[in-house]
């Protein structure tokens, strides 16, 4: 019985997304960093987008398009990560912020794709509070994009403990950001780093007191309605 509900859960299309972002997150601030281990992320990150596009129901352009996108920039991860540009070191720095941005532009379109969705939804589900979550948790992770990219021509734009090195710092500043957490064993000290940290944390803070309330409050009034 509990592994036939733990199968229906997971056919539902928010569910597996949400499951593929905390699978997500949870690497990129535990293990530590390797190339296959960025690999295998990304993998899954773009794995993610069939999960989009199951929800969402764009046009068969935009399907398309979003998918020759991840494809390329999927494949500018897997070079890099490879290290065909090492012998190259000014070069792999700029293939890298690439790879960075062109990451951050694709994680956009698909919270995009996802707000939309949420927006023309008349009836607001359990399904649907899930959703506003999921776009919580690629907000973050888009974020931590942003920042790496501002490291890479400056990898002194934040001060970071010497615990944080082998991990990947940037997720786990992401997200004690987005709930304005700040522990303070990470702090941007670049002005552009400062800059989007600010927007983050308010964005982070008006997200949370706007949609995810008013779905709840919505689903919660729907409920009572109901019964």
């Amino acid at each position: 019985m509990k592994w036939h509900f733990l199968r229906l859960s997971l056919e539902r299309p928010y569910n597996q997304l949400l499951f593929i972002l905390v699978a997500i997150i949870s690497v990129g601030i535990i293990f530590k960093i390797n190339p296959i281990a960025t690999i295998a992320v990304s993998f899954i990150l773009f794995s993610s987008l069939l999960q989009v596009i199951k929800i969402a129901r764009p046009s068969l352009q935009t399907s398309k398009s979003l998918l020759r996108f991840s494809l390329l920039t999927f494949s500018i991860i897997v070079i890099n990560e490879l290290g065909v540009l090492q012998p190259f070191p000014g070069l792999s720095e700029i293939f890298r912020f690439v790879t960075l941005i062109a990451l951050s532009v694709f994680l956009s379109l698909v919270i995009i794709l996802l707000i939309k969705t949420l927006m023309h939804e008349s009836q607001v589900t359990a399904d649907l509070v899930k959703g506003g979550i999921c776009i919580y948790f690629l907000v973050a992770i888009l974020w931590s994009l942003l920042y790496e990219a501002i490291a890479v021509f400056d990898p002194l734009a934040f001060l970071i403990l010497p615990e944080h090195k082998d991990n990947n710092p940037y997720v786990y500043f992401s997200f004690i950001t987005l709930t304005s957490t700040g522990f303070g064993d990470i702090l941007p000290i670049n002005p552009v780093a400062k800059l989007l940290a600010s927007f983050e944390a308010m964005f982070g803070q008006l997200y949370l007191a706007i949609v995810i309330a008013r779905l709840v409050s919505l689903y919660s009034s729907q409920n009572s309605s109901d019964s």
